[in-house]
């Protein structure tokens, strides 16, 4: 089902926040995690980053894109996807 099998498509103003902890995410598209600068990624960019560096990959690609995601806009998201992942 679509709710354990999830598809994004990345862009500069990305921001998502895994409302279903335990789903799979496809990054659709051209742009993939490897391609976005460290700062500022916050949600499935930052732990995509995070699940990166638990396993000493090294990309191959150097990341270029910053993303400009809205820091209010993504403390709702975060909150939301918080409460929906508890129930």
């Amino acid at each position: 089902p679509a709710r354990w099998n999830r598809q994004v498509k990345l862009g500069d103003h990305y921001s998502l926040f895994a409302d279903e902890p335990r789903a799979i995410w496809h990054f659709a598209g051209k742009l993939k995690p490897w391609h976005f600068l460290r700062r500022p990624a916050r949600g499935l960019l930052r732990q995509w980053q995070r699940a990166r560096d638990a396993v000493a990959w090294t990309p191959t690609v150097v990341p270029t894109v910053k993303a400009h995601p809205s820091f209010a806009k993504d403390c709702l998201k975060q909150v939301r996807s918080w409460i929906k992942s508890r129930s």
